[in-house]
C-alpha cells in the first residue's frame, strides 16, 4: 500500500513536472516568435527612417538658401512623411498613426529622422527597451558630403526653346522653355557650388543643328552663371549627338577618382543626322547617332541624366524610349515635367544626387 502511494505520488509529480515543461517550452516558443516578429518590425522602421532622412537631405540641398527656416521645415516635413509611410509594409500600422520627426541642421546639411509606430502589444517589447506596449521607434540620419565632380550641362539651344512649357509661343512678360532652363541650371550650379578645393567642376555645351558658345568644365561660379545666362534658343534644328561628343570630349581626360557626370537637356526629337541632312521623326539615322554617343559616355564612365523640357502630348513614344534609353537608368530620366516647377525640381534633383549622402548613425 505505501509503495503504491509513493509509484501514485511519483508519477504526478512527473505529470505536474512534463506540464510545467511544456508550459516553459510553449512560453518560450512564443518568445522567440515574439523577438523575431519584433526584429521585422524594427528592421522595417529603420528602412522607413532611412528613407525619410535621404529624402529630406536630398531636398534639402535642393532648397533655396533665401528660403526661410519654418518654410524649409514644412516642406521636408512632408517629404519624409511621405517615404517612410511608403515605406512601412504592414496591414496592422496605419499610415497616419506613423509620426516621423526631424531635426535639421542647415549649415551642416545634417538631417535626423526618428520614426514612430504603434505595432500592437507583443511579451519580448522589454528585450528592445521601447517605451510602452507596441510603441517602437527608429532614428537615423544623414548629411551631404562633398565629392569630386566633373559635370557637363548639355542644353538644347534649338528655336523651340522660345515657347512656353506648354509648347505655345513665348509673348512679353511670359516665360520660355530657355528662361525655366536658365533659372534652373542656375540653381543647380549653387547646389554643387563649384570649388577648386573639392574638386567640383561645371561645363556648359549648348547645342542645336551645331554647337554654341561652350564653357569648358570650370571651378568658377561667376564665369558658370555668366556662360548659363548667355544661353540663347536661336538654332535651326536639333542634333543632340553633336552636345553629347562635345561633352564626352570634355571629361574623357577626367582622372578615374572624379566623379563625371552628362545632364542632357531636349526639349524635341533630333531631326537631322550626322551631315546636317533632314530626317522624319524617329528615323534611324537621326536616332542612332544619340544612341551611339550616349552609350559610350556610359562606357566612358559618365553618369547620365536626361531632362526633357516639354509636356506630355508632346513627347512621343520614339523620344520617350530614346531618352530613357540613354540614361544611366530609369531613375535618371526627367520626362514628366508639366510645369515650370517640375522642371525646377527635376534640376534640383539631379545636383542633390550629384553632391552624394553620407549616413552618420
Amino acid at each position: 500500500m505505501i509503495l503504491n502511494y509513493f509509484r501514485s505520488t511519483r508519477a504526478g509529480a512527473t505529470a505536474i513536472a512534463a506540464a510545467a515543461v511544456s508550459v516553459m517550452s510553449l512560453a518560450a516558443t512564443g518568445l522567440l516568435i515574439d523577438h523575431l516578429w519584433l526584429v521585422h518590425k524594427r528592421d522595417m522602421l529603420k528602412n522607413a527612417a532611412d528613407a525619410a532622412a535621404l529624402a529630406a537631405t536630398l531636398q534639402l540641398d535642393g532648397l533655396p538658401r533665401s528660403m526661410n527656416d519654418g518654410a524649409v521645415r514644412a516642406r521636408l516635413q512632408r517629404t519624409a512623411e511621405r517615404y517612410a509611410r511608403i515605406n512601412v509594409r504592414d496591414n496592422r500600422v496605419e499610415p497616419e498613426e506613423i509620426i516621423v520627426h526631424l531635426n535639421i541642421d542647415r549649415g551642416s546639411g545634417v538631417v535626423d529622422a526618428r520614426v514612430e509606430a504603434d505595432i500592437g502589444y507583443v511579451l519580448a517589447g522589454w528585450l528592445h527597451d521601447y517605451a510602452g506596449p507596441g510603441e517602437m521607434a527608429q532614428s537615423t540620419g544623414t548629411q551631404s558630403v562633398r565629392q569630386p565632380l566633373s559635370l557637363v550641362l548639355a542644353i538644347d539651344e534649338s528655336n523651340s526653346m522660345n515657347n512656353r512649357l506648354d509648347g505655345g509661343w513665348a509673348g512679353r512678360g511670359e516665360r520660355s522653355r530657355m528662361d525655366i532652363v536658365r533659372g534652373a541650371a542656375t540653381h543647380m550650379v549653387e547646389i554643387v557650388a563649384p570649388d577648386p578645393g573639392t574638386p567640383v567642376k561645371v561645363g556648359l555645351v549648348p547645342w542645336s543643328i551645331d554647337l554654341g558658345m561652350v564653357l569648358e568644365p570650370s571651378t568658377d561660379p561667376v564665369e558658370i552663371r555668366r556662360a548659363l545666362a548667355a544661353l540663347d534658343a536661336h538654332g535651326q534644328a536639333t542634333r543632340s549627338f553633336v552636345g553629347l561628343v562635345r561633352a564626352r570630349e570634355f571629361l574623357e581626360d577626367e582622372p578615374e577618382e572624379i566623379h563625371r557626370a552628362i545632364v542632357l537637356l531636349t526639349d524635341g526629337e533630333d531631326n537631322r543626322d550626322e551631315r546636317g541632312q533632314g530626317c522624319w521623326s524617329g528615323a534611324p539615322r537621326c536616332t542612332e547617332p544619340r544612341r551611339e554617343q550616349c552609350a559610350g559616355a556610359r562606357n566612358d564612365g559618365a553618369e547620365i541624366f536626361v531632362v526633357a523640357a516639354m509636356i506630355p502630348r508632346e513627347m512621343s513614344n520614339v523620344l520617350g524610349r530614346e531618352l530613357r534609353r540613354c540614361a544611366t537608368s530609369e531613375r535618371h530620366v526627367f520626362a514628366e515635367n508639366f510645369t515650370p516647377l517640375d522642371l525646377e525640381e527635376a534640376f534640383a534633383e539631379i545636383a542633390g544626387r550629384l553632391r552624394g549622402l553620407r549616413r552618420i548613425n
